[in-house]
């Protein structure tokens, strides 16, 4: 599809959006909760399809596709069809003294024409789950899902264009060069999943026609484990949120801070969690999935090569080049410029430091770039208070990993360099949409607001405000 036509799509969906379709009147409501009905069919029709392609684009286990992909938008839907009518309801507002005279509300629109980028590595959800949300909003969409997990971009594709006209909803394929060509076209709103150095391009591409954006990024996620937390339940938790989609997600815990007196319990505990899961060869494992390329398999591998053969390679190291997989790695001692302490890992690899302080680990992380996400394990009720509102995060778990992204009552997103906006639930509603304030008169209003002025007024202005 050459850039004019990209053009002439988006000329097709605005036109399709301002004639009315989606709008917040009662045919509206239908017709959105009849889009959501129509996508629930649909993934249930290619379910067996996403799957496989989740097998062939990333060695997805079918319980992992189930857990991470599938299950995870049929939430989403029923959140939608279950609380959705109450968020497209205007929301009243009582007065105050400057509105007596009538009454003001707020009234959800649609944004309009919206574009969604969607990564390969969860590629399913991250697709499907903002789309969700553009809907129910009553946007038009375009939706551009990751080249890098092919087979899966080809079933959305299929999927999505078999349920909706091309003037409604309507998937591109294609790399980079697409994605820059359709970010150059003017939507309304665009909602991208990726890396930050992306979401920069992205940002200043959407600039260019004052559109609105949500960044979905990522960053370098850390783990507290205290002296008092339970150390096995710590090490199980976050050796699963490390191995999922062999450690490609971007709110996997990243690094670990210990407390210096439980490392060595710690160490032992992660060791026996991660072959409690995976056996005494992760790579061997029917479960275990395989990372989504070459160059991102050699970008991970020059990660643990420095240290190989070195005390700091505490677990794992092990490749299978021709199926680019990499067992699951413990680096522990590393140097704070080293690379894997400096860039997101994405990948089955965590490092593991200590700390004296909670305090001082606080501060180590509020020092770096801000996370997606924070991982804090501790038994008792201060600690949990004080880091909770000190750790500057994008959103927090205490003893576990990623559960706050499996709730869709629970807003998802970042802050500064993790990302720009909120979705998930009410939140990925209201994110895709216009919140338009509504004020109708109706009464005369105090009269005190009109010229002239006097010193009289001026007084009765005072003594209504109590100045």
């Amino acid at each position: 599809m050459a850039k004019t036509a990209y053009g002439d799509l988006l000329t097709a969906q605005r036109a399709y959006f301002l004639a009315g379709h989606t709008t917040h009147d009662i045919n509206g409501k239908i017709f959105r909760t009849n889009a959501l009905a129509d996508l629930k069919d649909a993934l249930k029709k290619y379910e067996p399809q996403l799957v496989e392609a989740l097998y062939m684009d990333l060695g997805k286990s079918e319980y992992e596709a189930y857990t991470t992909e599938i299950i995870p938008v049929q939430q989403e839907l029923e959140e939608a069809f279950r609380h959705g009518g109450g968020w497209l309801k205007s929301k009243k507002l009582l007065p105050n003294k400057l509105t007596m005279h009538g009454a003001g509300r707020v009234q959800y629109d649609p944004k309009g024409c919206v574009l969604i980028i969607s990564p390969w590595n969860y590629p399913v959800q991250l697709t499907l789950v903002p789309l969700i949300a553009a809907i129910l909003a009553g946007n038009v969409c375009v939706v551009k899902p990751s080249e890098l997990a092919p087979k899966t971009a080809t079933v959305l594709a299929e999927m999505i264009n078999a349920t909706f006209a091309e003037n409604y909803i309507h998937v591109v394929t294609g790399g980079p060069d697409v994605a820059k060509l359709l970010t150059a076209e003017p939507f309304d709103h665009i909602f991208f999943t990726g890396s930050p150095a992306v979401g920069k391009q992205i940002m200043h591409a959407a600039a260019e026609h004052l559109a609105s954006v949500t960044l979905e990024l990522g960053g370098k996620c850390p783990c507290i484990v205290t002296e008092h937390a339970n150390i096995y339940r710590a090490a199980k938790a976050i050796a699963w949120g490390k191995t999922l989609n062999a450690g490609q997600t971007c709110v996997a815990p990243d690094y670990v801070l210990v407390a210096e007196a439980q490392k060595e319990a710690f160490m032992s505990s992660l060791v026996f969690a991660i072959r409690e899961m995976y056996g005494e060869n992760p790579i061997q494992s029917d479960d275990w999935g395989r990372i989504v390329n070459r160059q991102h398999f050699d970008r991970l591998n020059a990660y643990i090569e420095p240290h190989r053969n070195t005390t700091r390679l505490f677990f794992g190291g092990q490749t299978n080049e021709q199926q680019l997989k990499i067992a699951p790695t413990i680096l522990t001692n590393v140097e704070l410029n080293d690379p894997v302490m400096q860039e997101e890992i994405f990948g089955p690899i965590i490092t593991v430091l200590t700390f004296d302080k909670v305090s001082n680990a606080v501060r180590f992380i509020n020092s770096r770039p801000t996370p997606l996400a924070a991982y804090l394990f501790n038994e008792g009720g201060e600690v949990n208070t004080m880091v909770s509102r000190k750790l500057r995060c994008g959103g927090m778990c205490i003893n576990d990993t990623m559960t706050h992204m499996l709730h869709p009552g629970l807003p998802f997103g970042g802050v500064g360099m993790s990302g720009v906006g909120r979705y998930h639930g009410e939140a990925g509603f209201k994110e895709f949409s216009n919140q338009r304030a509504i004020f109708r008169a109706v009464s005369q209003p105090n009269q005190l607001r009109y010229p002239p002025y006097s010193d009289a007024k001026l007084l009765k202005l005072k003594q209504m405000f109590k100045l």
